[in-house]
């Protein structure tokens, strides 16, 4: 099953108006005990940590692999290359970072760790979405089986 594309996923989502967020409410590893009101608010760290690993166990992926750093920015929409998204994963040589609006939810956390994992473990992020784990280990196989 091919992966679906960055268009697909606005389409799933909802046609939303993005607001590209302008100030980094948060930058840094995710750390449970962090003093960032924006991450240790009702554990969000503990939070991401539990879907990172949700999605590495769907990719089948058993060895351990380091979380990405985060950063946060206010709106709900984030800066990726040319273009505004709902998230944006960079790379930078062994520890990667996922750039999300404060306005996300599951799906889109979901879609940034696959491209982590995959650079971790093929180096390559992914940018076409061809892989079949975006909807498998994504969030978004449940969101096309119910589409109308």
């Amino acid at each position: 099953m091919k992966a679906i594309s960055v268009l697909m996923l606005v389409v799933l989502l909802g046609c939303t108006k993005l607001n590209m967020g302008t100030q980094v409410l948060f930058e840094g590893p995710l750390m449970a005990q962090s003093k960032s009101p924006v991450v240790s608010a009702g554990k969000l760290s503990d939070t991401f940590a539990i879907y990172y690993t949700r999605v590495k166990d769907c990719m089948g992926v058993s060895k351990p692999l380091p979380l990405p750093d985060v950063k946060i920015m206010d709106g709900n929409g984030v800066m990726c290359g040319d273009n505004v998204g709902f998230g944006c994963y960079h790379n930078d040589y062994r520890k990667g970072t996922i750039i999300i609006p404060i306005e996300t939810n599951p799906t889109v956390i979901k879609h940034e760790f696959i491209h982590h994992i995959l650079f971790l473990t093929t180096g390559n992020i992914d940018l076409n979405h061809n892989s079949e784990w975006f909807i498998k280990c994504g969030g978004l196989e449940e969101v096309v089986k119910n589409r109308p």
